[in-house]
Order: C-alpha cells, then structure tokens, then sequence
C-alpha cells in the first residue's frame, strides 16, 4: 500500500509540466461528470464529534465502479492546526485499499483545477484585445489561493496541443486580509514563464486599490472563509468616466463552506437569477445546503449549472453589465470527495507505473 505525505504531493506538482496538470484537470472532470450523472456515488457525509473532547471528524465517501474510496478530515480547536485529513484511495472491485494521501495539499490543488475548469477551452477570452494581458485577482493568501495562482498561470503554458502567443503579461494581484502571501516559492516554481509576470498586493481593506483591481479583473478567485462579502457587484460596474473596453470576467468563489459564510454580496447572486444565466456548481445539493452566497438569496436548482454538465464547445453562462461590455461568468464550488479519491487515484496509479 503506498502512502503518501503533503510534502511529496507539492513538491510533484511545484514541478510537473502543464500537459501533467491537465491530464489531472480531465481526471477531475471526468469525476465529475460521472457525478453529476449519478449523484447518488456520493452519499451523505457523516460529521460528529468524539463524546469527551469535542474533536471534530468528517467522514466523506465515494462508492462508484471508477472511484471509490473515503476521505476524512479532523479538526481540534485547542491544536491550532486547522483541518488535518486523509484521502483514502480503494479498489472499487475488491475493497483493497491502494494508497492513502493526506489531504492537505491535495484539497488545494484540486480546487484550483476544479476552478479552472469551466474557462480551460475559452482561455482565449481572457486576454485583453488591447494589450495582450491578464488580470488575476484573489482574495486571500494562503493555500488555495496559492494553488489557484500557479495552476491559473501555469495553464497558459504554451503545450503540444496550445499556445497563446497574444499573451504578453499576467498581472496577479493578491487582495490579503491580515498577511500578505510569500510569493518566493511561486516566483521561483514559475521562473520559466515564457510571458511576463507582476505581482502586487494589497490589503482589501484598501478600497481604492480594491475597486482599480476589480475594474480590470478578467479572472477573479475568492478563498477566504469569510462570514461577510468581500466582492461586492457595485465593485464590477464601471467607474465614472471610465472607457469602456468589452472584458470577460470570470468569478470563482471556493473559500466560503457554510450557510453563515459568504464570500459576495447578494446583489451579485440576484442579478444572474434576474438575468437566467445560471452560476456554477460542483454540486446543486452540496452547494444549496453549504454555500451561504446561494442560501442567503434562495437559490433553486434549475439556477445553477454543474460543471459536469458543461459542454466545452458551448460559451459558458453569463451575465452583461456596463452597456453589454463586461460579460461575467460566476462559479462557485463546495467541494467533492469524488474530486479527491479521482486525484488521489491517478497520483497513486502514477507512482506505481514509474516503480515497474
């Protein structure tokens, strides 16, 4: 049985190619297809915490003839360490378990590709037409918003099958709350960028610096578990005065992961249900019961799309704002184990092939 530490997992993915990252992007994606066609591969998590110390464990599975599996995650409050877990990898056919991850790691950098799913085939969009750049703005500095900053940029890679050679820089802004994010690891992992890339940060407290980035944003992640909005819809209207320029902006939101959190404002929601352009899901029900965005403004199902239902030849929902200029796509996601035991798999079946 093969087992394997956060540390192994980061270090593999801090170097792998951008083709090795879409072979796990597709892996995702196929997950959750074959979620979203049968939802019931997903039962119910168990939560509970032990009788004497209050330890919180998750208990999530997967029962499915592809992917099966469990993944757990537990939280003691007096260990200031936050959530600790594990994804256990089984084989479908006989229950033999084939490796066990810790999930850690792996829980970022599967959010980050899940994220990027729903603009992988329409990329293209996201370069300005003006001067050949990208603006990248996230909300928050740590682990997923790591992990979103160098899958992002690492998927504009020039690969056997794409190359983007319009793009001429990436601008990453990083909205923080209390510290800022190190950015020596990510620059240093993505030194062989063939285009140019600027980093700036700025507390989001900061709201003329807030409101600029926002402005020229084309892709927008928000990770930070916030019980109160940190993108605002009057954030994404124009400013006075301001030349309008046709923009795609496409917004996904993975931080906020209970009723009481959310990370945008209800005016935002209101208007893709004003406007029937549906907001995308990992899961209608996981997200209709977790997600306090689409709790707040009464979401119903036929609202929201899954990513598993998206046809990569169609252009992605969206709402129009500014006279028809800015064209934005929202996306928000709770999280699946399904998306872990798929990554844990194939990682697990990787190490195998290169041990014979």
């Amino acid at each position: 049985m093969i087992t394997v530490e956060n540390t192994e997992i980061r270090n593999y993915f801090l170097n792998c190619s951008t083709d090795k990252l879409l072979e796990y992007i597709n892996e995702i994606k196929n997950a959750l297809k074959l979620f979203s066609d049968n939802h019931s591969i997903i039962p119910n998590r168990l939560v509970q915490k032990t009788p004497k110390e209050g330890v919180l464990h998750f208990y999530m599975p997967v029962i499915d003839d592809t992917y099966s599996g469990l993944k757990t995650l537990t939280h003691n409050e007096k260990s200031n360490k936050g959530f600790i877990g594990s994804i256990i990898v089984e084989d479908s056919s006989n229950g033999k378990i084939e490796g066990i991850l810790d999930a850690k790691e792996v829980t970022g950098i599967r959010t980050a590709m899940a994220s990027c799913i729903p603009i992988l085939p329409h990329l293209s969009n996201y370069i300005s037409h003006l001067d050949g750049n990208i603006n990248i703005v996230v909300f928050g500095s740590g682990l997923q918003a790591f992990w979103h900053i160098y899958i992002v940029i690492k998927l504009f890679y020039p690969t056997s099958n794409f190359s983007y050679p319009d793009l001429k820089c990436i601008n990453v802004t990083v909205l923080y709350r209390n510290r800022k994010m190190q950015l020596d690891e990510l620059q240093d992992c993505l030194s062989d960028c063939p285009f140019e890339l600027k980093f700036e940060q700025y507390n989001w407290e900061n709201l003329s610096a807030l409101q600029s980035t926002i402005d020229d944003a084309n892709i927008i992640f928000g990770c930070v578990p916030s019980r109160c909005p940190v993108l605002y819809y009057k954030h994404l209207l124009p400013k006075t005065g301001s030349q309008l320029v046709d923009q795609y902006t496409y917004i996904s939101l993975i931080g906020s992961y209970t009723p009481g959190m959310r990370e945008c404002d209800n005016t935002l929601i209101q208007r893709f249900q004003a406007l029937d352009a549906p907001i995308i899901v990992d899961s209608k029900s996981h997200s209709l019961g977790e997600s306090g965005e689409l709790i707040a403004s009464n979401v119903k199902k036929n609202q929201l799309i899954e990513i598993g239902k998206l046809h990569e030849n169609l252009e992605l929902p969206k709402i129009a704002i500014a006279n028809g200029h800015r064209k934005i796509t929202l996306c928000k996601l709770v999280g699946l184990a399904i998306m872990d035991i798929a990554f844990a798999k194939k990682y697990i079946h990787g190490l195998k092939n290169s041990q014979n």
